[in-house]
């Protein structure tokens, strides 16, 4: 497998100290493996006019029996209909939608969902503020619409704002409590604010709604790698993995953990099956390049990864008997001898697309 990266290691120097890579962090569908988008001037926003975009006058050109064509004009539409604008969303060109739909809304004023797409779209354009200004125009026409405080809420975290994310947030769960979604972005919020120890629970909650969260697993174990606490985090890295193999995010993040345990031949692994699921994935290159030729300590026992997915699954069951009161296993407890070897990891095509 990592023979096609086509990688040379050479003369290469390990440092004492491993650095932490940076880690990417998110919650649900409209959270795809993405690095922060920068924030957009206003002034690079399309101009919503129907007249032609101004241009400076060419320079005068000799001419004989021939006259210089002028440049057709290229006039925005007056109207716009709800789904041509979402078929541009859809296509992820998302400049085009929040063209279209800044005309659809200005011509619907009433309607919430107009704004709520309009503030979606600006957003994945990373227009920050107008995705706020978007939402907020949603939210005062329909207050208790969830998906518009949820979204909002996301671009309060995109710009550093967690504790008036979490108001959002928080309204949003007064409205539907059982908000996978409302309690993965919570925790995030609670992480950004330093409240780790909230957040993990809340990642626990969201996981309880919906075992399958695999981002809400990864943020998890995030906190815990923050915590310098590398095995306990390789139970939900392990299941994250197992549930969408597709994420070099999730990979990286389990390489991470590997290395930080001394499992350098597994974390190499990890590493390899990220840039499966991702060849441009910076990040993991790095990583594999730092400790493809680590020596790691010899006799390890290699372990199997679905082993531990598997004791992730058995805690959630546990956090699940807690919730009702009823009397639950003790917690499963990795050996003082946690021992990862590269037999428990394999490619990511090759990994259960869920539970046995």
């Amino acid at each position: 497998m990592l023979s096609t990266l086509r990688i040379r290691v050479t003369g290469i120097a390990i440092a004492a100290v491993l650095i932490i890579a940076a880690f990417v962090t998110g919650c649900g569908e409209d959270n795809t493996n993405r690095t922060a988008r920068r924030r957009v001037d206003r002034t690079t926003r399309p101009a919503l006019t129907n007249q032609p975009p101004v241009s400076s006058a060419p320079k005068a050109v000799p001419v004989e029996d021939h006259t210089v064509a002028k440049p057709e004009k290229t006039e925005l539409p007056k109207f716009v209909a709800y789904e041509d604008a979402e078929a541009a969303y859809n296509d992820r060109q998302y400049k085009k939608a929040v063209e279209l739909f800044t005309i659809y809304t200005g011509n619907r004023d009433e309607n919430p969902w107009g704004f709520y797409m309009l503030g979606l779209s600006a957003w994945k354009a990373g227009d920050y503020e107008y995705a706020e200004e978007s939402f907020e125009k949603a939210l005062a026409l329909a207050p208790g619409h969830v998906k518009s405080m949820l979204n909002l809420s996301r671009v309060l975290l995109d710009t550093g704002r967690p504790e008036e994310a979490l108001v959002r947030i928080d309204g949003a769960l007064g409205v539907d409590p059982g908000s996978n979604v409302a309690l993965c972005l919570k925790g995030r919020a609670l992480d950004q604010l330093g409240r780790t120890g909230e957040a993990i629970e809340s990642y626990r909650a969201a996981i309880g709604i919906n075992d399958r969260d695999a981002w809400s697993m990864n943020n998890m174990a995030l906190i815990m790698i923050g915590q310098e606490r590398f095995a306990d985090a390789l139970l939900p890295l392990a299941r994250a993995t197992q549930i969408d193999s597709t994420r070099a995010i999730f990979w990286n993040n389990l390489g991470m953990a590997l290395e930080r345990t001394g499992r350098f031949r597994s974390a190499a692994a990890a590493y390899g099956a990220a840039l499966e699921a991702d060849d441009g994935h910076d990040k993991a290159c790095a990583n594999l390049v730092r400790v493809q030729n680590v020596d790691e300590e010899p006799g390890l026992k290699a372990i199997d990864m679905k082993d531990y997915a598997q004791r992730f699954i058995d805690e959630m069951e546990d956090w699940k008997l807690a919730g009702t009161g009823k009397e639950s296993s003790e917690p499963t407890a990795l050996p003082d001898s946690l021992a990862i070897g590269i037999a428990g990891l394999v490619k990511p095509d090759t990994l259960a697309a869920g539970p046995e």
